[in-house]
């Protein structure tokens, strides 16, 4: 418990050090992100919209958009960047296993990232005129709970990328399958809730759109989803792992 405390605590340390060092192009990215919604929101034409659901939606979906590209690219590209750096193999001087360091990583990411959940939010309202009645905790609970589920995809992503090594094609075919997730209604339960992180989104939805509660049925089902998939990602990355470690191209980039 001790070693995982100091270690979560290093990896929130080395989350704000790069921030700090990296600070024009993490602004650069806010301004992008709000100048996509804005294009959308007046592009599109949803400014003039008199359907209130369908504009509730499309506010809360790009707020779900960004959480759940950060779950997954947490883990992706936290692979892809320590082997474009040149610096993967001194991950294996540690006394953990390459998963549980990325994992650690990751649920920082996730977490410290949730910081720009509510100011997006706010600024998402803002700029539509469009205050919304929110179940925050309904909200947030389905977001984390189903969390998991994108990092398992994080990890299958970052598995084929040991041994494909470009995979840039395939991260953007993945952003697009998230925005097609968040698209689908899996509640009441249906086919989709087996889906990565749809039942999570659908849920998060109806806590603006009908002010929806979350179930104990509901956070069992996202929760038991949310550890199959996370399993199953990190079996697929630990496969992808042995078979570059055996090819001698674990650390080649």
């Amino acid at each position: 418990m001790i070693l995982f405390a100091r270690l979560f605590l290093n990896e929130i340390y080395l989350w704000f050090l790069i921030k700090i060092r990296y600070m024009p192009e993490m602004i650069m990215g806010y301004i992008i992100t709000l100048m996509f919604f804005m294009g959308i929101f007046y592009g599109v034409g949803l400014y003039a919209d008199q359907d209130a659901d369908k504009l509730d939606t499309f506010i809360i979906g790009m707020v779900i958009w960004m959480f759940a590209v950060t779950s997954y690219s947490g883990v992706s590209d936290e692979i892809d960047k320590e082997v474009n750096d040149g610096t993967f193999d001194k991950i294996y001087v540690t006394q953990h296993s390459l998963w549980y360091i990325i994992m650690v990583r990751a649920v920082v990411d996730v977490i410290l990232g949730m910081a720009n959940f509510f100011p997006f939010l706010f600024l998402f309202m803002w700029i539509s005129s469009r205050w919304l009645d929110i179940d925050y905790f309904t909200m947030l609970s389905s977001m984390l709970l189903a969390a998991p589920s994108l990092l398992g995809v994080g990890y299958f992503l970052g598995g084929l990328f040991l041994l494909m090594k470009n995979t840039d094609t395939l991260k953007i075919v993945v952003q697009l399958l998230i925005v097609g997730l968040i698209l689908l209604s899996a509640h009441p339960l249906n086919y989709f809730a087996f889906l990565p992180f749809v039942l999570g989104s659908s849920i998060s939805k109806l806590a603006v759109n009908y002010q929806y509660a979350i179930q104990l049925q509901d956070a069992f089902f996202i929760g038991i989803n949310s550890l199959v998939y996370l399993s199953c990602g990190i079996l697929f990355f630990n496969y992808c792992e042995n078979i570059a470690r055996r090819k001698g191209t674990l650390c080649h980039s």
